[in-house]
This record gives C-alpha cells, sequence and structure tokens, in this order.
C-alpha cells in the first residue's frame, strides 16, 4: 500500500471517531439531585401545603432546592443575563448576592459566600448583623472598619418570579480528556509515520513506507498520554438550566 493510501485510511479512521458536535456535558451529581428531588416534591406535596398556582409549578420546585452560595446564571426579561450567587427562593421570587464588583476583595467574596451558605437569614433579613474576619454587615452594607465596600442594596438582589426569564445552574462540567485522546493519538500517529518513513536515497519505498507503520503505534500512544494530559488540565465548564419561564409567544419554549 503506498504512503499516501495509508495515510487517508488513518485520516478517515480518525476523523469518523471525532465528534460533529460538541459531546453533550454529563450532568454534575449535584445538578442531577436538584432536579430530581424538585420534580419529586413538586409531584408529592398536597395542593394544600402549596398555595397559588405557581408553587405547585414542577417547573419552578427545582429552583427552590438550589443550595445557597451556589454559582448560578441569571437571566432576566429586561437585562442581559448576569453571574450571581445563589441565596434561597420561595414561591414567588429568588434572593441572589451581585460579587462581581471588581472592588470588591476576595475576603470580602469568600464572606458573602459563607454566608450563602450557612446564614442566608442575615442576608434576607436587614436587620440582621454579622461580623467576620474583620468585616461587618449590616443596615448600611458590608464594610471594613469605617469604609463601605458595598451597600446592601447593590449586593442583595430580590428578583421575582415574573422578571425571571432563565435561571442556570453554574458548575464544573468535566474537562477536554477525550478530545485531547484523540487529538494526540492523530497527531502522535501523523508525526511518527512522518519521521519514520524518511529513508535515504538508495532505500525502497516499500522499506520507507514499513519504518513509517512500524513507527506509528509508538507515536499514537505517546501522543495519546500528551493529549489527555493536556486535555485533562483544561476545565469545562457548565450551564445547565434549572428554569425557564414559560414563553406564551412559543408554547414550544
Amino acid at each position: 500500500m503506498r504512503p499516501f493510501q495509508i495515510w487517508l485510511s488513518m485520516a478517515a479512521t480518525l476523523l469518523s471517531a471525532w465528534p460533529a458536535k460538541a459531546e453533550p456535558l454529563a450532568q454534575n451529581p449535584l445538578e442531577h439531585s436538584i432536579i430530581l428531588e424538585g420534580r419529586r416534591l413538586a409531584g408529592t406535596l398536597p395542593a394544600t401545603a402549596q398555595p397559588g398556582a405557581s408553587a405547585i409549578d414542577p417547573r419552578w420546585a427545582p429552583v427552590r432546592m438550589v443550595p445557597g452560595g451556589s454559582n448560578v446564571e441569571v437571566w432576566t426579561r429586561n437585562a442581559p443575563p448576569v453571574q450571581r450567587v445563589f441565596v434561597s427562593a420561595d414561591s414567588t421570587s429568588i434572593t441572589v448576592l451581585n460579587v462581581m464588583n471588581p472592588t470588591l476583595p476576595r475576603a470580602a467574596r469568600r464572606v458573602l459566600r459563607r454566608l450563602a451558605q450557612v446564614h442566608p437569614d442575615t442576608l434576607l433579613m436587614p436587620d440582621q448583623e454579622y461580623v467576620d474576619d474583620g468585616m461587618r454587615l449590616d443596615r448600611a452594607g458590608l464594610s471594613i472598619g469605617p469604609r463601605l465596600l458595598a451597600s446592601r442594596e447593590h449586593l442583595v438582589e430580590r428578583i421575582g418570579r415574573d422578571d425571571l426569564r432563565e435561571l442556570r445552574f453554574n458548575g464544573p462540567g468535566g474537562t477536554y480528556w477525550r478530545r485531547g485522546l484523540i487529538a494526540g493519538m492523530a497527531a502522535g500517529a501523523l508525526i511518527a509515520y512522518s519521521t519514520g518513513s524518511r529513508c535515504g536515497p538508495a532505500a525502497a519505498p516499500s522499506e520507507c513506507t514499513l519504518g513509517g507503520i512500524v513507527f506509528m503505534p509508538v507515536g499514537a500512544g505517546l501522543g495519546a498520554v500528551a493529549g489527555v494530559a493536556i486535555g485533562a488540565s483544561v476545565d469545562r465548564p457548565s450551564a445547565r438550566v434549572i428554569y425557564a419561564a414559560l414563553d406564551h409567544t412559543n408554547p414550544e419554549l
């Protein structure tokens, strides 16, 4: 078989294994449990315990199961999507933290996230005060000593359900090790064949081809190892839709 035919056959095999589009992200176990538990509660709670039509909507139940302190992406009807930290939800609204201000120290963000996880009531009730790591959260906002870092109205946001278009749960989605494996194998095999098939002027073409074929598995193996290592070092973000408002103009949404 000629070198060009060997290369063409190998390329066709690799291309057939390469995904035509981005592979679906494996659902995070936490996200999966949120959605399942929310649906279960929506289906098992009696109607008397759920006042109002909005409370028994199974699409809203997963929102109330999102853990405090989780990273979420909030889409409202009149504003572009923003990154927020989830605090809590009731039957009519969600409460989130805006910690995206670049002037907010990293330590302050840690304190606020810890509050959302452990003491959400401190964020929900303005009369509550909290002191931690030299910072104080009170009715005015978050401060260090006499300096106000951010006002409470800019930190704590309450978004009504009618204004919420979509809520996405941001979490780890794995890595790109599979793509790295395929790309590394292909690159390693091609480089090894190109190197191994280089013969001197007196060598027969069949000998050159054989040398390239012998080196291909070695190159593919080394390339696969390198590809997996590189792909595994790159995090693949995940943004799962927890809630999507019903679009009355399009019944399918």
